[in-house]
This record gives structure tokens, C-alpha cells and sequence, in this order.
């Protein structure tokens, strides 16, 4: 409920946006100041790129706003686009497809970001690295998985791994591919990134695993591909470092998260329900406190 509400309001905000933006459009045209830029070097296109208008990009570029202008980083309204319906319209508006040359690495992290399929094979195919990062330290795959791209995502899996960057990792989380995966619950990624040798033992900046993340996110199905490999890897009992409240195991997690078929499953591979957690909390501790009395079943049962 709470997620629905959320979407709601994101795209009631949304289209305000475009609202306000396409009243401002007019005079703006008739001021002769449709390129103008902010601090950033932005114009009112790049702007409307950058938080997914469709309607008003197209109306811009309808007024004449010019798609080639770079802002202060270097980066075109194209290179703006968070999202493919955006890319797409500015395609239908007339917009010729930019010129890569040179640019292929940064349009390809670009396109990544966006989810447009088409350009990040063409990308790929004329060179592109897939294991250049941007300014946070983020590769292409990273950056299509955070945005839940996964189709973009899957056409840059076999490149990233031939270019030993699988099991990069980069933004201010220092997330893995992986870890971006599990957290969002993309079961298909996460299965296919085990297959291509993504180590589940790393951690983020905190100390999370993949698993943990899966997890504390509630999703069973990417924990289920993750249990058997984060075995392997002697990583099952990794606890996070959170100032203040860390110190949670998978285990712990998947106890407080009130996933008893998980928390069985821990137990059976050889997780400690011992370990306490920065609070001097065990696994039964934290489902006892959420209320989560499946889990103290079995983890009471497993301690008979």
C-alpha cells in the first residue's frame, strides 16, 4: 500500500512538473531564451531529460531548443535521458541520433542509466568499455541495475565479465553489481551473475553482503539463488558494520525480516543463532522484538 501511494505521488509530481515547465516554455521561447542555462550549464531540454518529460522535451525541441548544447560536464540532453520513453520521444520528435565518436564510453554508461537497449549494444559494438566508471565509480552494469534496467543490464553482462569488471564496485554505497541485484530483488540478474562468477562475499561500504541485502529486502526468491554460494564462499555469517545498530547477520535479518522458510534454510547450511548484533541482540532476540513468531518457532526448535 504504502508503494502504490508512493508511485502515486510520484507521478502527480511528475506531471506537475510538466506543467510548470511547459507554461514556462512560452515566454521563455518568446524571450529568446529557450537555451538559457542554470549554474550548471543546463538548459531548460536538458532539464526535462534529466527528470524524464517527455511531453515537455518535445515540446522544446518543437520551439526550437538546440539537443547539442553540453552543460558544464560536457553532457547532452541525450546523454541526460533517465529513462528510454524519454530518449524514444525525442527520437519522434525529429532528433538526429548523436555522433559517439570519441564519447562512446560516456554514452554508454549514459544509455546504461536510461535502459535503452538499442544504443547500448551500438555502443558496445563500436568499442565502448564497459568497464569505464563514471565520476562515483560506477561501471555501466552497475548503473543499468541501479535504475532496475534489466534488459540493459543483461546485453552488458557477458562484456563487463570478458573485462574483468564484474565484481567492481562503486558509488557512495560501494555496491557491487551483484549487491544492486540482490537489493533490488532481480532473481534473473542475480542468477546470472553467480553464473558468471560474482563473488557473493563482498560487502558494501556498511559490511552488507548480497544476501543480506536480498534479505532485508524481503526477497526470497534472489536470498534462495544466494544461500548455497555465500556458503561456499565461508561468507554465511558475515555481520554488517552499521554505526550505531549493525553487527546483523543474514540470519538476523532474515529473522527480523519474519522469513521463517529462510531462517530454516540458514540454519540447515550452518548459520551461527548465537551471534549477536551491535546491540547485543541474537537472531531470536530480533524476530521475538518484530513479532515475528514463525521464526521463533523454528529457531527455538533448532536450539532443542
Amino acid at each position: 500500500m504504502l508503494k502504490c501511494d508512493a508511485q502515486e505521488d510520484f507521478a502527480k509530481q511528475k506531471a506537475q512538473r510538466e506543467e510548470v515547465v511547459a507554461l514556462l516554455a512560452a515566454p521563455t521561447q518568446a524571450a529568446g531564451a529557450l537555451d538559457a542555462a542554470d549554474d550548471e550549464g543546463n538548459t531548460a531540454l536538458q532539464q526535462a531529460c534529466l527528470h524524464g518529460l517527455c511531453g515537455v522535451a518535445e515540446q522544446l525541441l518543437a520551439a526550437g531548443a538546440r539537443p547539442e548544447l553540453t552543460n558544464n560536464s560536457g553532457k547532452t540532453a541525450f546523454m541526460l535521458a533517465k529513462d528510454t520513453r524519454t530518449i524514444e520521444s525525442m527520437l519522434a520528435a525529429g532528433l538526429q541520433a548523436p555522433d559517439f565518436g570519441g564519447h562512446e564510453d560516456i554514452y554508454l554508461r549514459s544509455f546504461a542509466t536510461s535502459g535503452y537497449v538499442p544504443y547500448v549494444e551500438a555502443l558496445l559494438k563500436a568499442g565502448a568499455d564497459p568497464a569505464s566508471i563514471d565520476e562515483a565509480g560506477r561501471n555501466s552494469l552497475m548503473l543499468a541495475l541501479e535504475q532496475g534496467h534489466e534488459a540493459a543490464a543483461e546485453v552488458l553482462l557477458a562484456p563487463t565479465s570478458a573485462a574483468g569488471a564484474i565484481d567492481a564496485r562503486g558509488g557512495d554505497r560501494e555496491r557491487s553489481a551483484l549487491i544492486e541485484a540482490s537489493a533490488a530483488g532481480l532473481t534473473n540478474m542475480v542468477e546470472k551473475l553467480v553464473a558468471l562468477g560474482a563473488k557473493p562475499e563482498l560487502t558494501d561500504k556498511n559490511g552488507n553482503t548480497s544476501l543480506s541485502w536480498a534479505l532485508a529486502g524481503k526477497h526470497e526468491t534472489a536470498a534462495e539463488v544466494l544461500l548455497e554460494p555465500t556458503r561456499e564462499a565461508g561468507a554465511l555469517d558475515v555481520q554488517d558494520a552499521v554505526a550505531g545498530s549493525g553487527g546483523k547477520s543474514a540470519l538476523m535479518w532474515a529473522s527480523t525480516s519474519g522469513l521463517a522458510g529462510m531462517v530454516e534454510k540458514l540454519l540447515e547450511l550452518g548459520a551461527k543463532p548465537d551471534l549477536k548484533d551491535a546491540g547485543g541482540k541474537t537472531a531470536l532476540d530480533l524476530a521475538n522484538s518484530a513479532g515475528h513468531m514463525a521464526c521463533v518457532a523454528v529457531l527455538e526448535q533448532h536450539a532443542m
